[in-house]
């Protein structure tokens, strides 16, 4: 089973379009499930650890224990577990609703597969933040904006793959949920501008 698992992300990291295709085929959205679990788990971590690193030198001169700060930092990681399948489940239910809007014809536990192991390259962090500890510089921003086009790309080849999309049509799926999301937040932030205005407007008067 390992051996085939290791098949699939020599796949998916070097032959990323018929790598998808072959996740969309073979795999389900519990195994996405669990592949994006993991995967969000480990870059927690990571995270976490960097972080812890520089809290401690932050409290230095403040009378805060280090053990207190170690003994946080070990359950941050987890603070975040509820909100894992919460996420994963809702942006699959939203990217499967968009892609039949659009006239797709797939089904939902073959886009959770690729929707999991699209989350893949973003193990890379991992490295990249331990690396990046011991520059002059800090390029963590670089790397995670090309960790999210490579993410970004493999996740389009599994939308196109589950439902048949052309690339471009693939990509509408993905971002239109977020588009409209955007659109709805700025409207609502207009709406409430324009009711608050009369009140703020009396308020600076005084």
């Amino acid at each position: 089973m390992m051996s085939n698992f290791l098949d699939d992300i020599y796949d998916i990291l070097f032959r990323p379009s018929q790598g998808m295709e072959k996740i969309s085929k073979k795999k389900n959205i519990w195994h996405g499930f669990l592949v994006y679990t993991v995967v969000s788990l480990i870059v927690s971590l990571a995270n976490t650890a960097n972080q812890t690193g520089q809290l401690l030198e932050e409290f230095q001169e403040l009378s805060v224990p280090i053990e207190l700060i170690q003994g946080m930092s070990r359950f941050m990681p987890f603070f975040n577990l509820p909100f894992i399948p919460l996420y994963f489940f809702l942006s699959a239910a939203v990217l499967h609703l968009t892609a039949e809007l659009l006239g797709g014809e797939g089904r939902v536990s073959r886009l959770g597969a690729v929707l999991g192991y699209g989350q893949i390259p973003y193990i890379f962090m991992v490295p990249i933040s331990l690396i990046t500890r011991y520059l002059p510089i800090d390029p963590t921003n670089l790397f995670s904006l090309i960790i999210f086009i490579w993410a970004l790309v493999l996740k389009v080849f599994g939308i196109q793959a589950v439902y048949g999309f052309s690339s471009g049509k693939s990509l509408v799926t993905y971002f239109l949920p977020i588009i409209i999301l955007t659109a709805l937040l700025v409207l609502f932030m207009i709406f409430l501008a324009v009711i608050m205005a009369p009140f703020l407007g009396e308020f600076f008067q005084y």
